[in-house]
């Protein structure tokens, strides 16, 4: 005799239904910052090649090329572009020291000028099918990058590091972007030791929206390489120390005018091509290192400490 019974369709249903709400309720509550499991501060391995925003930083620019983002060096649009990322860089590394003076940071930065700026400016093409689409993946610290590979075969950091005696170096990748849906992006060390030394930024020009890429921007994207995280949405996956939701409407409430909050203007879609008028906020100094302790209490927010906490070493 078949002694097999079979389940209830409405009971299968509704175990299946149990199921997803308890992966649901597990979801929220541990990527929300409350996993009692996650320790408070990152174990700090590696701080990459952007160590501690403070003394002299080299910028390397790389006008890169990959399998769907292709630059046509020869064409008007490229040397508009270049102009402007010689002119954007320097009005953020000009920001960028200017803030510092109001935390006691010393900064200075070398940065190409100009395309014979040889040791700084870099044109070539990656390895990789699309640079963007690396930035949606949480390996990229095991996978031994194809921006990597590049700055491996191409840049001459030995040099940079002799020439300049630099304390940081920071890679920044623009790239020609079919439309305004490619982001742009950092990748950054925080508390996993990197195959390879190098942050980088990669900021995504596109035809189609001309202030996709600002002064604004490309400092934004700077301070993701020395520590800074997003401070406009949250990050349930702990990409970066798990800000929540909470923290977000915080950080609107108080420090509206962080530029890790907003790179626009009174939260417009206005964008500078001459100017920051963003600040970096007690909130973001402390992330980067520049203030010893945070301006709120980060545990009541369900979120990591920064990765230059005392505690944290």
């Amino acid at each position: 005799m078949n002694m097999k019974k079979e389940l209830n369709p409405w009971v299968a249903a509704a175990i299946i239904a149990g199921a997803a709400v308890l992966i649901v309720v597990y979801l929220l509550f541990c990527l929300n910052g409350n996993d009692a499991g996650r320790g408070k501060y990152l174990n700090v391995r590696d701080r990459g090649s952007a160590v501690y925003l403070d003394g002299k930083t080299a910028l390397v620019v790389i006008m890169a090329s990959d399998k769907s983002c292709t630059w046509d060096t020869s064409s008007e649009y490229y040397d508009e572009c270049c102009r402007k990322v010689f002119d954007f860089t320097a009005v953020a590394a000009e920001w960028l020291a200017e803030q510092g003076k109001r935390y006691g940071k010393e900064l200075s930065f070398v940065y190409p000028e100009s395309a014979d700026s040889s040791l700084l400016f870099y044109e070539g093409k990656v390895s990789a099918d699309d640079i963007t689409d690396k930035s949606m993946m949480y390996t990229m610290h095991d996978d031994g990058m194809d921006v990597w590979d590049y700055i491996d075969k191409n840049v001459r950091t030995d040099e940079i590091q002799a020439e300049y005696g630099c304390d940081n170096i920071a890679y920044l990748l623009f790239i020609n972007a079919p439309d305004s849906s490619y982001p742009s992006y950092a990748f950054s060390a925080y508390e996993n030791k990197l195959e390879k030394p190098y942050e980088f930024a990669v900021c995504s020009f596109s035809r189609d929206n001309e202030l996709k890429v600002v002064p604004a921007t490309i400092a934004h994207e700077l301070l993701h390489t020395f520590g800074a995280p997003d401070f406009y949405t949250s990050d349930f996956l702990g990409r970066l120390y798990y800000v929540s939701d909470s923290f977000v409407e915080f950080m609107g409430a108080d420090f509206s005018d962080d530029i890790m909050y907003s790179t626009s203007e009174d939260g417009t879609h206005n964008r500078y091509t001459d100017k920051i008028t963003q600040q970096i906020s007690p909130a973001t100094a402390y992330y980067i290192g520049w203030l010893d302790t945070p301006p709120v209490d980060i545990d009541s927010f369900g979120m990591i400490h920064s990765q230059f906490d005392i505690k944290a070493s």
